[in-house]
């Protein structure tokens, strides 16, 4: 079991060393993502604003995720799914969810802040719950537009997954909980 806690705490501080490198790249990336969301409010189909959007959340959210931040990683997470109904024209981003998507940015400036300065991340569930709002909305208005022919309960599609069961996964620390290669 000890060799276990050093893999984890050798794990801990290799991450510790990147850190640095980690909150330069996403600062640098936010800024290229507020450039790009000014871009996007000219024009909300803007096929290169929105592909670059979603490179630089995909990118912030890998990171995170090597880094160990769940709150980050969750959270870009749903925004990169957000980018990849916009740039695939399956939904068309508007002012709600444009302003959301600023104070995502705002969130995750702030959680660099608290990175650097050795504060715990902030929780982002108030952000993730209005994006799945935003989510279920559009869901409902686009249901609404087409008059789908009743299904009967045995031919009901059995893939209608909660967001939660999606985002719950393995986290970096449950990776060294036991003993067993990663591989």
């Amino acid at each position: 079991m000890s060799e276990n806690h050093d893999n984890s705490e050798n794990f801990a501080d290799e991450m510790a060393e990147y850190l640095p490198t980690f909150l330069d790249e996403t600062e640098e990336q936010l800024d290229d993502l507020v450039e790009t969301m000014i871009v996007l409010e000219r024009d909300t189909t803007d096929q290169e604003a929105l592909n670059e959007s979603f490179r630089l959340i995909h990118s912030i959210k890998g990171s995170a995720g090597i880094m160990g931040f769940e709150n980050i990683t969750v959270l870009t997470h749903q925004l990169e799914n957000r980018f990849e109904q916009f740039r695939s024209g399956k939904a068309q981003l508007d002012e709600s969810t444009m302003n959301l998507v600023l104070r995502c940015i705002d969130f995750l400036r702030t959680c660099n802040a608290r990175l650097r300065s050795g504060q715990s991340l902030s929780n982002s569930s108030e952000l993730l719950e209005e994006l799945r709002q935003l989510e279920k909305q559009e869901h409902q208005t686009d249901s609404s537009h087409v008059e789908a022919p009743p299904v009967a309960a045995s031919e009901q599609p059995t893939t209608d997954l909660q967001m939660s069961t999606i985002n719950e996964g393995p986290t970096v620390d449950s990776m060294f909980d036991n003993d067993e290669p990663l591989i």
